[in-house]
């Protein structure tokens, strides 16, 4: 069993090995971005300063690559597609019919769901 004096003193050894950070504070003292902070970007310096790389980017690529396909291509890559995923393609997201744009209506209808998802079964 420790004594308190022990204790005590490694708690002394621990605040004498505390590091400064460069900004003058000791890591106990500062908070997770000012542990960051000589790695962060100045303002207005930007992480990419070279700008995109030239040429076709990826979704550039898989354009051009899918116009250039004849029909039997397309159908074969279609095969190997989730049908629900080609209709959001062809068609886009479904649109929510649930409306939470805040109408009392369906405030309450969905409110009332809820109580009654959350009973437990009997």
């Amino acid at each position: 069993m420790k004594h308190i004096a022990d204790i005590l003193e490694e708690e002394e050894l621990d605040e004498e090995s505390e590091e400064e950070l460069p900004d003058g504070t000791s890591e106990k003292q500062a908070s997770p971005a000012d542990i960051i902070r000589p790695w962060m970007f100045k303002p207005g310096q930007s992480g990419n300063p070279a700008g995109r790389p030239p040429g076709l980017s990826l979704k550039e690529w898989a354009k051009k690559y899918l116009a250039g396909l004849n029909e039997e291509e397309r159908l074969d890559f279609l095969a190997g597609m989730n049908k629900e995923t080609i209709w959001k393609q062809a068609e886009g997201n479904p649109q929510s019919t649930l409306g939470l744009g805040g109408d009392k209506e369906s405030l309450e209808a969905l409110t009332a769901f809820f109580k009654i998802a959350a009973k437990p079964n009997e």
